[in-house]
This record gives C-alpha cells, structure tokens and sequence, in this order.
C-alpha cells in the first residue's frame, strides 16, 4: 500500500505559474490657461480658460511665468 502511494506523488505534475505584470495607468494631468499663450509668429497657441496637456518643460515654464493653474 505504501508503494503505491508513494507512485501516486511521483506521478504528480508541478506547473509553472505564470507571472502577469500589472499595467500601468499613465495618469493625464491637465493645465489650465490663466491668459492666452501665442506662438512666435503672434498666433495664439493656448487659448484662455481652455486646459491642455504640457510636458515637464512646459509645466516648469509657465508656472514660473504664473499663467497655468492645475486642474
């Protein structure tokens, strides 16, 4: 009886778990506008009131100019 058990756990298949990674969630911070922002050539390239998204560089610029706000 005991060889028999003992056959039974040796015939036993271990499977590999797998690993899932989580995704990651990109979170979207946007900025609103305190005043309109033009480009070189005098056209307006962020409106008033209106939020976007900025990069870093951005985000450092116009807050150190005080006309973005974060919403």
């Amino acid at each position: 009886m005991a060889e028999l058990e003992n056959n039974e756990i040796n015939n036993i298949e271990v499977i590999e778990p797998k690993v899932v990674k989580p995704r990651k969630v990109k979170t979207v911070v946007k900025y609103t506008f305190l005043d309109n922002v033009g480009s070189r050539d005098g056209a307006i390239r962020y409106v008033k009131g209106q939020s976007y998204e900025l990069t870093k560089k951005q985000i450092d610029n116009y807050k150190k100019n005080k006309l973005i706000c974060q919403h």
